[in-house]
C-alpha cells in the first residue's frame, strides 16, 4: 500500500491522459484514510470471531483470500474504481488475516518464549514494512522497462 500513489499515478496513464475528479495525491489520501477507517471497524470484529472460534485457521484463511482478491483486482485494474475495490478489499483481508497470525503465533509458542517469538514476529513486521516498498518499486520498474515500449 505504500506504493498507492505511483500505482494510482500509472493507473491514470501519467501527465495529460484526461482529467480526474481528484489529484493522484489526494486520491492516495483519501485511499489510505478508507484503508485505517476499515482497520478501526474490522479489527474489533476479527478479535470477537477470534475469540469465539477454536480454530483460527478458518479466520486466517479468510484473510488471506480476500487479500488475494483485492490484489488480483489490483493487478487488473485499470481504472479508478477498481483500485478503490482493490484497496477495500485488500483492508478488509487484512483486518482478518493479521490479527489472526498474531493470535495463532502466540498460541503457538510455549510460554517460557512467547515474548521472544512475539518480538520476532513484530521485528519481520516492521522489517517487510521498511523493505516492501522500496522492493516492489525496484521490481515494477523492472517490469516497465521490460515491455517493448520502454526501449
Amino acid at each position: 500500500m505504500a506504493t498507492l500513489g505511483v500505482y494510482s499515478e500509472a493507473a491514470r496513464g501519467g501527465a495529460g491522459a484526461g482529467s480526474w475528479i481528484a489529484p493522484v495525491a489526494s486520491l492516495t489520501g483519501l485511499l489510505l484514510a478508507a484503508r485505517r477507517l476499515a482497520n478501526m471497524m474490522m479489527t474489533p470484529v476479527a478479535g470477537h470471531l477470534l475469540d469465539r472460534l477454536d480454530d483460527r485457521r478458518i479466520i486466517a484463511a479468510a484473510g488471506v483470500l480476500n487479500l488475494l482478491a483485492g490484489f488480483l483486482v489490483l493487478m487488473g485494474g485499470r481504472r479508478v474504481g477498481l483500485v478503490v475495490v482493490g484497496v477495500v478489499l485488500v483492508a478488509l483481508g487484512e483486518e482478518f488475516s493479521q490479527p489472526a497470525l498474531v493470535v495463532w503465533t502466540g498460541d503457538g509458542a510455549p510460554v517460557h518464549v512467547r515474548g521472544v517469538v512475539m518480538g520476532g514476529l513484530s521485528t519481520a513486521s516492521d522489517l517487510g514494512a521498511a523493505l516492501g516498498p522500496r522492493l516492489s518499486l525496484k521490481a515494477a520498474g523492472r517490469w516497465q522497462c521490460s515491455r517493448p515500449r520502454c526501449s
